[in-house]
């Protein structure tokens, strides 16, 4: 029997960026395809911190869970075995990200949906517009963003952008912002300290938000994440990191434009 009633179930994985990416892919995918949506939001090693300190209510329900939790459990085996959820997983979504939605459509409307991933299908083309930061979280926001450009340096476990996007080329952007326009401000994000101190050596212009924490698996620090996220995606325009989906979800999330520095050996 065909159970058209049940709507989309997404389980995000990964850390604050991978999620808000999945959901907001999957709040497009129930747009389109006329259903309703629900998040299964964990709390985990990835990212120990409950949705509702972190944003206001989505438009759909978010049901928050510990991972493998007694309740967590029961609902998979609620939504796999009961009600014949197909369980759509990364290796899915990296196989039709970026096809005609034409070629994969009839599949997923033959059962209900269950999204368990880290990624997107529509590559950045996601419903962003559903996040809105926490009002707690709202006071540590820029009191305004007039000439203010975003700069995220992205590090620590990152080799990819620790390689291919060094420090130099920030400083150099940085430079040249200033030579054409003396006034410009630079909102700094990055999970490095050192650089953080480093940059604000190189230019009195810097701003940053003193972050309480740096330990992924501490709420604080994922609060402090989606502060930096926030005040990025309301800047001018953002220089970002290679390979760093911090860098692609803030220019996103504000619909602004995003350069990557990187240099040209990267692939």
């Amino acid at each position: 029997m065909m159970l058209d009633f049940l709507p989309i179930i997404v389980q995000p994985t990964g850390g604050l960026c991978n999620r808000m990416r999945t959901i907001a892919a999957a709040a497009r995918l129930a747009e389109i395809l006329g259903k309703k949506i629900w998040v299964f939001w964990t709390c985990d090693v990835t990212l120990n911190a409950p949705f509702r300190l972190l944003f206001q209510p989505l438009p759909f329900p978010v049901v928050e869970l510990r991972l493998e939790s007694f309740v967590q459990r029961l609902l998979w085996f609620v939504c796999r075995k009961l009600l014949h959820y197909r369980v759509y997983d990364d290796t899915w979504v990296s196989d039709v990200r970026g096809k005609d939605m034409a070629l994969w459509k009839d599949e997923i409307v033959q059962r209900p949906i269950f999204l368990w991933t880290s990624s997107d299908i529509f590559k950045g083309g996601g419903d962003y517009s559903i996040f809105r930061m926490s009002d707690d979280l709202k006071a540590h926001a820029l009191p305004s963003y007039d000439n203010v450009i975003g700069v995220h340096i992205r590090r620590t476990d990152n080799e990819k952008s620790v390689r291919f996007s060094p420090t130099e080329l920030f400083v150099r952007k940085i430079e040249e912002e200033l030579k054409a326009n003396p006034s410009s401000r630079f909102y700094l994000a990055t999970d490095d300290p050192k650089e953080e101190a480093f940059l604000c050596t190189c230019s009195d212009r810097i701003i940053v938000y003193k972050k309480e924490s740096l330990d992924r698996n501490s709420p604080a620090a994922i609060r402090d994440a989606v502060i930096d996220l926030y005040n990025l995606a309301h800047c001018q325009k953002i220089y970002g990191s290679y390979w760093s989906s911090f860098s692609d979800v803030a220019a996103l999330w504000g619909g602004i434009e995003k350069e990557v520095l990187k240099t040209d050996d990267s692939v």
